[in-house]
């Protein structure tokens, strides 16, 4: 079998390429950075690949034949709602009619990671599915649902689509939720609001992630009709659950619990903005990010993922946090 892979440096990249070379995949990874492709060690063969600036001649680098393209690449936190549009759609559908000019005419599976930001919250506190009508609330979520519109309007007759819409991820080498850790770490455990700890959230730990992905493509399916899957462990966690579990494996018996106003997060959200024009951040805290705070609960059900795909789910919130914190830990991050 013969897998591309965008955004292959990434934390969910990475995680997909080890998983493929393990099974004897011939992986085309692409990324914008070798030296970062190197130092992370990702597997397959490097393929330079910039979405700001697409060039034919990559074709050249890749393989005459593919089984499946994996586009995992895109624009996850912006201070300027133009770049969701710029990237997750105009730059996704842009690599994909490039790819057709040499695939077109092949059977391909084409799997693209979305976002449960896509789907929205869910409503009434009950586990949404995948039969239930979007209703994305941050320019993110509408960038995404309007990139799976796209690559389904621009996919050839022969192609298999597949949409991914992960809620949180959690796992080894992930810079975004090491911060959870770093902050408890301090002693400190964070909350949106007055009941935040009572958030309930889904969650998945990156190896379940990729043994979706794993039997995504080994599952055919009608080339039709696109499939949607949200893949997440089937236990709904609360906020407090998430923190306490962390405290634990770090082995601190107490710390204190924070309750932020929304109004004091968004305030700080358009502080960040205003600054990002003069000088980068590197902040994960923008306003539209807030959009999706102010609207709960993020909870999913993953039984499509479990009845069509065969997925069993065997990473629980404590494997999962124990295993993240291990690794953490080895880096020197924690």
């Amino acid at each position: 079998m013969k897998v591309i892979v965008s955004g292959s440096t990434g934390f969910i990249g990475s995680h997909i390429c080890d998983r493929l070379q393990s099974e004897g995949v011939d992986i085309y990874s692409l990324a914008r950075n070798q030296r970062k492709f190197k130092d992370f060690d990702v597997k397959g063969k490097f393929v330079q690949c910039d979405f700001n600036s697409l060039k034919d001649e990559m074709l050249e680098e890749l393989p005459e034949s593919v089984d499946a393209i994996i586009h995992v690449a895109g624009t996850l936190f912006s201070h300027n709602p133009n770049d969701y549009y710029q990237m997750n759609v105009e730059r996704t559908l842009d690599f994909i009619n490039m790819l057709k000019k040499k695939y077109e005419a092949q059977r391909v599976k084409l799997i693209f990671f979305s976002s449960i930001a896509a789907a929205g919250p869910s409503a009434s506190g009950r586990a949404k599915s995948e039969s239930e009508l979007e209703n994305p609330v941050s320019h993110y979520g509408k960038s995404k649902l309007e990139a799976e519109k796209a690559l389904i309007a621009a996919a050839p007759e022969g192609w298999e689509v597949v949409i991914i819409r992960p809620p949180m991820v959690i796992g080894p080498r992930d810079p975004a939720f090491l911060e959870v850790f770093q902050i408890i770490g301090k002693k400190i455990c964070p909350y949106l609001g007055v009941d935040g700890h009572k958030t309930k959230i889904s969650f998945v730990s990156v190896f379940d992630l990729v043994e979706v992905i794993h039997q995504s493509l080994n599952t055919e399916h009608d080339s039709s009709e696109p499939q949607v899957y949200y893949p997440c462990h089937p236990d709904i966690v609360e906020m407090e659950e998430l923190n306490k579990m962390i405290q634990d494996s770090m082995g601190l018996k107490r710390v204190f619990r924070v309750f932020i106003p929304l109004s004091f997060i968004k305030s700080a959200a358009y502080c960040v903005q205003f600054l990002s024009k003069f000088v980068d951040l590197g902040s994960g805290l923008t306003v539209d990010k807030t959009r999706e705070m102010e609207v709960s609960p993020w909870i999913f059900s993953p039984q499509k993922s479990i009845d069509r795909l065969g997925v069993n789910y065997q990473y629980n919130l404590e494997r999962t946090i124990d295993i993240t914190l291990k690794d953490y830990r080895e880096r020197g991050w924690v």
